[in-house]
């Protein structure tokens, strides 16, 4: 029998008989990327205000139980869909494309569904594991999850089509859907307490999953009525093996740290109790530490984020034909850390008057301990930067079951450090952000070594001396300049950042000069 074949009308997305779109598509996600870091920070900064510190502790914990369900059931999803649908494009088998398909969609949605509806019937006991006030937010999981699960499914889908403008378009109308409809929710039920807020949040944030759901669903039905299918076919066994291994393998690189990060959900209240902590405190604590800081701190990993996405197409193009990526690698090094470094740091010297123009609620005691854990978090900040652009070139290698053994190994060191140090007064809570640096300290050394035994690249010490150097000199002066101040706080808070930003590009010139300036160079970009 001849393979099943397929008719298309103008751009109908299914086939691709020009030029790639590579640069369009880096560029889109990279704007959505940016956008939604920014929508987010956003989204948790009055939440915070509206919650209090304790309310995103709890709000905080919670997430964490839904970050790793949703990873668990779709966290490979749309990097393995993608990748089979790309495959099967570009083979003209679009019979293999639509079972990759239907078997990623029944596959997530099917298990998150199952996941929603056992975390919802033992809500009172994981809230009670987590010790905080039975929050009925987890009964909202039997929607959340299967929404959840139900876009990264379409996401691959469009993604594998070479259509980016789908996944830009949905996670910016996801990201402003729940900053309108959480905040606002969060603010109606706050008024009768504390728990009744953090549901209202979450009650907002389904709202946001639902709508993004349907504009994916009508997108895919629009480009499906552009195309007459002839769907008889058989033997697609191997068709489904082969997506399910490359999602298994996918998912449990992306489960390690979600799942670390909800054991540590599960027994940090009680381990800083332990360390003479009430549990209103320490909810507190955690509420900084992730809601807080951690939001502050997501800031500069857009940068990771966005870098990755600016190399990874270069990457694949010099990969696909066999040339040397060393290069190519050394330079994304050099680059994220040329941004990353003073951005992280940045934050860390005004992160005081910063937190006191953002959150004027919050107690002097809680403004002073969340600039410290800033400062130490910043460390962690880097290194996960780092982690993150190392595990993007050994996925694109196809180090898939590597990253996944490393990042598991790292994650059990993490847990066992965190719960162990969160126990002792002097650590509490800074624990968390100890944890972290291990964690993303590991996995960035080890990787970084697998790279440069498959890739020809060098990292000078010189210039790493003179970025590290040139970053020490702003967060000094930015800091001098704050403390001998007194201007209000939003003109010292601006002053601060002009006399950083001069400092860090007056020291960086002779790194700037030599390294990044090449970078623009036309017999540089060519391959880009």
């Amino acid at each position: 029998m001849h393979h099943p074949i397929i008719k298309t009308m103008g751009e109908s997305g299914y086939m691709t008989t020009g030029k790639s779109k590579v640069g369009i598509n880096a560029t889109l996600l990279l704007a959505s990327g940016l956008i939604c870091k920014v929508v987010g920070a956003l989204f948790r900064l009055p939440l915070t205000n509206v919650l209090g510190v304790e309310g995103i502790g709890v709000f905080q914990l919670i997430m964490s139980t839904f970050s790793f369900a949703l990873v668990l059931s779709s966290g490979g999803a749309t990097v393995a869909l993608s990748k089979l649908v790309a495959s099967h494009r570009a083979k003209g088998d679009f019979v293999k494309l639509n079972a990759c398909f239907r078997r990623a969609m029944f596959q997530a949605v099917g298990l998150a569904t199952l996941l929603g509806v056992l975390l919802a019937l033992c809500w009172k006991n994981i809230s009670t594991f987590q010790h905080i006030n039975p929050n009925k937010s987890y009964l909202l999981f039997v929607i959340l999850l299967p929404l959840g699960a139900g876009m990264a499914v379409f996401r691959g889908y469009f993604q594998g089509q070479e259509n980016m403008l789908p996944t830009t378009v949905s996670q910016i109308l996801e990201q402003s859907a729940k900053f309108v409809f959480g905040l606002a929710l969060a603010v109606v039920f706050s008024k009768q307490s504390l728990t009744s807020g953090v549901f209202g949040a979450f009650i907002g944030i389904t709202l946001s999953e639902v709508l993004t759901v349907a504009l994916l669903f009508v997108w895919h039905l629009r480009k499906r009525k552009r195309c007459v299918f002839y769907r008889k076919a058989k033997n697609l066994w191997a068709t489904r093996k082969e997506y399910d291994k490359s999602n298994f393998l996918l998912t449990l690189s992306a489960i390690s740290l979600p799942l670390a990060n909800m054991i540590d959900s599960f027994f940090i209240v009680g381990r800083l109790q332990v360390a003479g902590l009430s549990a209103s405190r320490a909810t507190e604590l955690f509420g900084v530490q992730t809601g807080i800081v951690g939001t502050m701190l997501n800031l500069p990993l857009s940068i990771s984020v966005a870098v990755a996405a600016a190399c990874l197409p270069n990457f694949a193009f010099l990969m696909s034909k066999g040339e040397n990526v060393g290069s190519a690698i050394e330079k994304g090094f050099k680059l994220l850390l040329f941004f990353v470094l003073p951005t992280t740091f940045g934050l860390a010297a005004v992160a005081k008057v910063l937190y006191s123009l953002i959150y004027p609620m919050v107690t002097y005691e809680i403004l002073l301990f969340a600039t410290n854990l800033t400062l130490y978090s910043a460390f962690a900040t880097v290194f996960t930067a780092l982690m993150q652009y190392a595990i993007m070139i050994l996925q694109a290698k196809g180090e898939f079951g590597f990253v996944a053994v490393l990042t598991a190994m790292a994650s059990v060191v993490k847990v066992v450090l965190t719960i162990f140090l969160a126990g002792f007064s002097f650590v509490n809570v800074y624990a968390l952000a100890i944890g972290n640096l291990v964690f993303s300290g590991i996995v960035c050394v080890v990787a970084l070594a697998k790279l440069k035994q498959s890739f020809n690249f060098k990292i000078s010490f010189w210039q790493m001396g003179n970025l590290l150097v040139a970053t020490l000199l702003m967060y000094v002066s930015a800091s001098a300049f704050l403390r001998v101040g007194s201007l209000v706080p939003m003109l010292a808070l601006i002053g601060a950042v002009l006399i950083g930003v001069f400092v860090y590009f007056f020291a960086v010139a002779p790194f700037a000069i030599k390294t990044l300036f090449p970078l623009f160079h036309k017999k540089e970009t060519q391959n880009v």
